[in-house]
């Protein structure tokens, strides 16, 4: 990949030897399994959130992405690197304990991770490891708003299939 390409957010298993994709059945939801030349794998889980709550369908801002290791001791590279107006600006970014902002002249996206923030930065490999979530990461990117940490507490805390919508 360019060292300038833009418009990215891949998440890449050093090593990959096979990759299949399905969508998590009547569902929005993409997964989408990887497994390295040792034969380690990850699973990750793609999702634009629709939800009900209160009552009142919620459809945020917000790209879900969750990282999980299924085996062995895999290793990933999530590259995130948002353009703004249709590829002209690049963002300027910040950064906190658990996030990163993309700052644009209209927009602010917002990352919030509890992988590695120098890691995503600086487009270094990472160990997906067991943690309290379900023995996975999760990133998620929204607009950035008082909210964003809030949305991604409740995120890590849902099953793949209850992120999804049934079609």
């Amino acid at each position: 990949m360019p060292d300038d390409a833009r418009g990215i957010w891949s998440i890449e298993l050093v090593d990959c030897a096979e990759i299949a994709q399905s969508y998590a059945d009547n569902t929005a939801v993409l997964v989408t399994r990887m497994i390295d030349r040792a034969g380690a794998v990850v699973e990750i889980t793609d999702c634009a959130p629709r939800f009900v709550h209160h009552g009142r369908l919620h459809q945020p801002m917000t790209i879900a992405r969750r990282i999980k290791r299924l085996t062995g001791s895999p290793r990933v590279i999530v590259r995130l690197r948002p353009a703004f107006q249709y590829g002209r600006s690049r963002p300027t970014t910040t950064t906190g304990s658990h996030h990163i902002r993309y700052v644009g002249p209209d927009l602010t996206l917002r990352l919030t991770t509890d992988a590695s923030i120098i890691a995503v930065l600086e487009e270094r490999p990472l160990f997906v490891e067991d943690t309290v979530i379900d023995n996975a990461k999760t990133v998620d990117l929204a607009a950035d708003k008082a909210d964003a940490d809030r949305l991604h507490k409740w995120l890590e805390s849902l099953d793949p299939e209850d992120l999804g919508y049934k079609m």
